[in-house]
């Protein structure tokens, strides 16, 4: 018998609390409810949960005006503090490569592997002179990033299930280009308030991430909030030039790094997400600076997104809530 689970996606950013929730059903991922609210002054501090209190109790207003049915969520840790390397590793089953990374991760973590909470994605396999090989992609955040958002999702009334990057969720919503795509190289650049990511995916697994300390909301200085970024700016105007080519010179350093960590490989395309995506033009200009093709990223087919006046919600959902819509399908699937 078909199951009609759902699942709440919680995406915490320094500006916004995004909320979606989505229910399985026979034609796809419905999108149930969904909805955002002001991160509340003094809750995050350089991209990381300050006082988890006050922020459970502003999500906990977003939770009760949405109605929501569903209370278990999966959410991602907000904060830029993430640990990533490309390892390589005997052939061995994933539990027990888990256990390894980590110990390896001893050398090079600045912290005490105690203060961690890791987690693995296998690249790929192959042999060499020295036997069979995985090659994996190791991530780790401090167990206090954890700790907050739990304590966060109980003052709110969620139940908080799973926890992971912003990186993985992206990969399920964008899950379409990586069957379209096979054998190419995407990444994903997230342009957020105040801070940037992209992340770098090959066959569909991530295998890349760096964060940038940048954000859309340099391109409005006189809009305190930030809240609120529309995409009718000059993008000539001299200052948003000057911004524009930092930006692309950060793309391009980054994807100078992936090239050198994975020889013989380039990216094929860029798709881009976050409020920064919502300036007009800045496809367009990304892509003269890169030379490939760069474009807002597409929904996965199977989301079965709310209408308003007979028309899908499109626009919100490819700008804003990627992350929540991804974070949400964890639950589901």
């Amino acid at each position: 018998m078909f199951s009609n689970r759902s699942s709440v996606g919680l995406d915490i950013g320094e500006r916004r609390i995004k909320i979606v929730q989505v229910k399985k059903t026979r034609k796809g991922f419905r999108v149930s409810a969904y909805g955002c609210i002001e991160t509340p002054p003094g809750a995050m501090e350089n991209g990381v949960i300050t006082d988890p209190v006050a922020l459970g109790e502003q999500l906990g207003k977003l939770v009760r005006e949405l109605l929501l049915q569903q209370k278990k969520s999966v959410a991602a840790v907000p904060g830029h503090q993430v640990y990533t390397r490309i390892m390589v590793m005997p052939q061995m089953k994933l539990q027990e490569l888990r256990q390894a990374a980590l110990f390896q991760a001893s050398s090079f973590l600045p912290i005490d592997i105690e203060e961690v909470t890791s987690d693995i994605f296998p690249v790929r396999e192959y042999e060499d002179e020295e036997g069979k090989k995985t090659e994996v992609f190791f991530i780790a955040v401090r167990k206090t990033e954890t700790d907050n958002l739990f304590t966060c999702c109980q003052h709110a009334g969620l139940k908080l299930t799973r926890v992971e990057i912003g990186a993985t969720a992206l990969a399920r919503v964008y899950s379409d280009y990586f069957q379209e795509n096979q054998g190419k190289v995407i990444a994903v650049f997230n342009i957020g308030a105040n801070r940037s990511c992209i992340s770098v995916y090959s066959e569909g697994i991530l295998s890349f991430l760096r964060f940038m300390p940048f954000g859309a909301a340099q391109f409005y200085p006189d809009e305190n909030n930030g809240t609120g970024i529309h995409g009718d700016i000059d993008l000539k105007a001299e200052r948003n030039h000057v911004l524009l080519h930092e930006i692309g010179s950060e793309l391009m350093r980054s994807t100078g790094y992936y090239e050198i960590q994975n020889p013989g490989k380039s990216i094929d395309l860029t798709i881009i997400c976050g409020g920064g995506s919502r300036i007009k033009g800045i496809e367009e200009e990304l892509a003269s600076r890169l030379n490939h093709p760069v474009e807002l990223g597409r929904l996965n087919h199977n989301l079965i997104l709310p209408n308003m006046d007979g028309q899908p919600l499109l626009a919100d959902f490819r700008h804003d809530y990627p992350i929540a819509l991804g974070l949400a399908l964890r639950g589901v699937l």
